[in-house]
C-alpha cells in the first residue's frame, strides 16, 4: 500500500496529551489518524457525533439564566428593560457592582 505524508497544525499541549493517551493504547499519533481516516472512509461520515454539550454543562447557572432571559426577551415573553440614558444604565450597573461587593 502506497502512503502519503499529511501535515496538520495542532496545539502542542493537545498533541502531547493525545500522544500520552495513545501510547497507553499502544498507538502512535500517525496510527490513530490512519484509524480515523479509515473509519471516515468506511462509514462515509465522522465515526462519532460532533455536538455541543447541553448548556448546563457548558455554562454556570448564572449564565444559563441570562441566556434564557435573552431568549424570553427575543420571543416576546418578557419585556426588555430600557433606559432613558447611558447615565441611567451606568448608575444601575454601579449599584449592582456595589451590592455584590457588600455581600
Amino acid at each position: 500500500m502506497e502512503t502519503t505524508a499529511v501535515s496538520i497544525m495542532i496545539d502542542s499541549n493537545l498533541k502531547s496529551g493525545v500522544e500520552s493517551i495513545l501510547q497507553m493504547l499502544g498507538l502512535t499519533f500517525s496510527e490513530a489518524v490512519t484509524i480515523f481516516a479509515r473509519q471516515v472512509y468506511m462509514r462515509r461520515k465522522l465515526p462519532f457525533a460532533v455536538e455541543l454539550p447541553p448548556e448546563e454543562e457548558m455554562f454556570n447557572s448564572e449564565t444559563v439564566a441570562a441566556l434564557e432571559e435573552g431568549r424570553a426577551i427575543m420571543e416576546g415573553r418578557v419585556k426588555a428593560k430600557t433606559y432613558a440614558s447611558m447615565d441611567e444604565l451606568h448608575a444601575e450597573i454601579e449599584a449592582e457592582i456595589a451590592a455584590e461587593k457588600s455581600e
